[in-house]
C-alpha cells in the first residue's frame, strides 16, 4: 500500500472525526475524542499528531504523541479493515 505521513492540520479535522467514528463502531465501548484537541497545545497544534494519507488523499491512520515529565503516552489508530494495517501502523509509531 502506498501512502505519505504529515502531522495533522485543521483541513484534516473532517476526516480524522469519520475515521474515530469508524473505528470506535467497530471496538466497542470504544468513544471518539473531541478532534479539535490534536490541534490545542497538549499536542503542539497538531504537530504531535501523525497521519497516514493513501494515494487518494484519504486519512487512513493517526498517531497522537502526548509527552508528559517522563512518560509519554501514543496511540496508533488505522481505520478499521485498512489493508496492510500493521505496515501503516509501524511507520506511525516509529
Amino acid at each position: 500500500m502506498y501512502f505519505t505521513t504529515r502531522t495533522l492540520t485543521a483541513n484534516d479535522l473532517e476526516q480524522l472525526e469519520q475515521l474515530q467514528e469508524r473505528y470506535a463502531q467497530a471496538y466497542l465501548p470504544r468513544q471518539p475524542v473531541p478532534v479539535q484537541l490534536y490541534l490545542s497545545p497538549y499536542f503542539s497544534e497538531g504537530q504531535n499528531v501523525l497521519c497516514a494519507f493513501d494515494q487518494a488523499g484519504t486519512l487512513v491512520a493517526y498517531a497522537p504523541y502526548f509527552p508528559q515529565n517522563d512518560l509519554a503516552w501514543v496511540e496508533v489508530e488505522a481505520l478499521p479493515g485498512l489493508e496492510n494495517a500493521d505496515e501503516v501502523k509501524d511507520v506511525l509509531w516509529q
